[in-house]
């Protein structure tokens, strides 16, 4: 599975790029972050990249995501907020579910043949159709972007309103649809990297800052037969398109997730209990008990029909840290899950020739 930069929100966890005169940007600029927020209406709004420093007057550009769910743009013409900011917000709202991956973008033409300049936001699924988001935001005049030498921060703004959520990928394009001078792809670094070259020409150096905790890492999903283990989360997910699954693949799966050597870190996901033979092809019933803080849910569909998934052959529960019990299922846009839990302490292994108890117990099951 692809990795990511896992951020936890907290000060000091961003991934840091030193100044340059190929990130000096100072006329047309694009920049592209492809990111899971874990709220895309963060409180007090999150960084998601910026050559920005105003306690030194070097302040270049940022962008950033408010608190509404409105992208925004600011830079200034000479490095203090004082006396040069421009600042643009979107007109409308990006308007994503919580925790699904999507590509934002920023354009600045500084100067759009008219004596003033355009700022415009976009939003994407794949990084290559770009929708824009709300209307371009004018200025009056032409601009500039100050030549800074504070470094390119992905997920934070100085110790300023860090991200929470995972990034992916970040592009700063020198001129709209220009040349990448800076391509930080998180998705082929190993997980644990903390420093690795990006993929643009100009191989800049990327370090995972980590002083925050929790710490800012580069971590990866791992799937297993039909599931996928989201470690940031805590989520087991059924991958679609897949609508049915059984207790018994729950617990195969799951278990050998257990013994895959980034996951030793973790304690046992689960218990069970169950299939002691009773004789004549009859076992006692499979009872998976999902361990404190995991949770098992279907992929999210792209709608708008609801897909309505199941989970069978036995009994799904969950407990929390104290023992008591607590919903072993989390939901998902646009899925049903549907739990059915076995009436019957005993499952069949073969059908024929059954006796009346067994038939009853296959009934009831």
């Amino acid at each position: 599975m692809p990795s990511y930069l896992n951020l936890p929100g907290e000060a000091g966890d961003y991934a840091g790029t030193p100044d340059s005169a190929a990130l000096s940007i100072t006329g047309d600029i694009d920049l592209r972050v492809r990111v899971a927020m874990d709220d895309w209406t963060p409180t007090g709004g999150a960084a998601l990249v910026a050559k920005y420093h105003t306690g030194s007057n070097q302040a270049s550009y940022f962008l950033l995501l408010t608190s509404a769910g409105q992208l925004r743009f600011r830079w200034t013409t000479d490095g203090n907020e004082g006396s040069s900011l421009e600042d643009k917000t979107a007109s409308t709202t990006v308007g994503f579910t919580d925790g699904t991956i999507h590509w934002v973008r920023v354009t600045l033409d500084v100067d759009n043949g008219s004596s003033n300049y355009d700022c415009k936001f976009w939003t994407s699924d794949d990084g290559v159709s770009w929708s824009q988001s709300g209307t371009t935001q004018n200025g009056s005049g032409t601009t500039s972007i100050f030549d800074g030498t504070y470094e390119v921060q992905v997920g934070a703004q100085v110790v300023q309103q860090p991200l929470a959520g995972q990034v992916y990928r970040v592009r700063i394009l020198d001129g709209i649809d220009g040349t990448i001078e800076f391509d930080a792809d998180f998705t082929a670094e190993a997980p644990g990297t903390t420093s690795f070259a990006e993929s643009s020409a100009n191989a800049a150096t990327v370090t995972i800052n980590q002083s925050g905790s929790p710490q800012a890492e580069i971590l990866a999903d791992l799937s297993i037969g039909t599931l996928t283990f989201d470690r940031t989360t805590n989520g087991i997910q059924v991958n679609a398109p897949l609508t049915v699954i059984t207790i018994q693949e729950l617990v195969n799966f799951i278990r050998e997730y257990e013994d895959e050597w980034e996951s030793m870190g973790f304690s046992s996901l689960i218990t069970g209990a169950g299939k002691d033979a009773l004789g004549g092809g009859v076992f006692v019933g499979i009872t998976m008990t999902l361990l404190d803080p995991w949770e098992i849910f279907f992929e999210a569909r792209l709608g708008p029909d609801v897909v309505e998934c199941f989970v069978r052959g036995g009994n799904l529960v969950a407990t929390d840290v104290f023992g008591s019990a607590r919903p072993a299922m989390r939901e998902s846009p646009f899925t049903f899950a549907v739990i059915e839990q076995s009436t019957s302490a005993s499952l069949i292994e073969e059908t024929a020739g059954l006796t009346l108890t067994q038939f009853i117990a296959l009934k009831d099951s």
